[in-house]
């Protein structure tokens, strides 16, 4: 009895102001209002106890049964806290994600505006290199062109020159030759008849004849010296011809050509000097052949 009673108060029943229907109350009354039991009383008392004994099991039951579900509800709330606060750091942490991917679209908004400004920059300073690359490409084109038309020039210039020098050169040395000839024949000529003049002379005209000799052999070592210079020259004239033809640029050649031409003109005048001494030993010879006539015709006059 004093069990159900602790059990009603501990579950929230006031223990002055117990149900009706509370079987604590009716075993007391039972206890109070009944006489002293019989053999049948007896029964009866066994029937309650044990439905007393059933009424406080089930209500045991009940009290583990509240007190499972007290300590569920207390798990539950904990947890419920628990989900709260991961709620609440979830939702911190999702305003920091969505501040961060404010500012990285932000970023990424400025880098492809920055990508967009570079990528026109770009394709305006390619399209700059491509026309420079075509007008440097066309320049080059035009220079290989101009080169290639200027080496055929310089070769056909070259040929020209070249034929024109080696025709000049044997031109001169065809005109040296004919005049080296001719000179050694007139030189020969005059050499013989100089001996018999000298011959001729040293028979009459004794002391004189001497001075007249060593005249004659000065006229004559002229006359070899100048055929010997007109012999190098003809000489040098065909070293010239062979380093013509190792001319590999036209620099060279119209430098050769010049220093040729110069030297032609400086054998010309040589020519020329010895025709004029050639001549003047011509007039000599034909002034000693009067002399010589007239010789022989006063000796002749002197003979008969």
């Amino acid at each position: 009895m004093r069990a159900l009673g602790a059990l009603r108060f501990s579950q929230g029943s006031t223990p002055t102001s117990p149900s009706r229907n509370d079987p604590a109350l009716t075993i007391n009354q039972i206890q109070t209002n009944v006489p002293i039991p019989s053999a049948t009383n007896h029964v009866r008392d066994y029937a309650k106890e044990k439905e007393f004994q059933t009424m406080k099991s089930i209500l045991d039951s009940q009290h583990q049964e509240k007190e499972m579900l007290r300590n569920k509800l207390l798990a539950f709330k904990e947890k419920e806290k628990k989900l709260h606060d991961q709620i609440t750091g979830l939702e911190k942490l999702i305003a920091q994600l969505r501040l961060q991917l404010k500012e990285k679209t932000e970023n990424c908004q400025e880098l492809q505006s920055c990508l967009k400004s570079k990528t026109q920059e770009f394709e305006a300073n390619l399209s700059n290199c491509k026309k420079e690359h075509d007008e440097t490409k066309n320049e080059l084109e035009l220079s290989l062109q101009t080169n290639k038309d200027l080496r055929m020039e310089l070769e056909a210039m070259k040929a020209h020159w070249e034929a024109k020098i080696k025709t000049i050169t044997m031109d001169h040395e065809k005109h040296i030759k004919d005049l080296t000839e001719s000179k050694n024949k007139e030189l020969k000529e005059k050499d013989d008849r100089l001996a018999v003049l000298k011959q001729r002379m040293a028979e009459t005209l004794g002391k004189n004849s001497m001075e007249r000799q060593h005249q004659l052999e000065e006229l004559k070592k002229d006359l070899v010296k100048q055929a010997q210079e007109a012999r190098d020259l003809q000489q040098k004239l065909k070293h010239i011809q062979v380093k013509s033809k190792q001319c590999e640029n036209c620099e060279k050649l119209e430098a050769m050509l010049e220093d040729k031409v110069l030297q032609l003109r400086l054998k010309e005048k040589a020519i020329n000097d010895l025709q004029g001494i050639g001549r003047k030993m011509q007039i000599q010879l034909h002034q000693q052949d009067i002399i010589l006539q007239k010789w022989e015709e006063r000796e002749n006059r002197n003979g008969y």
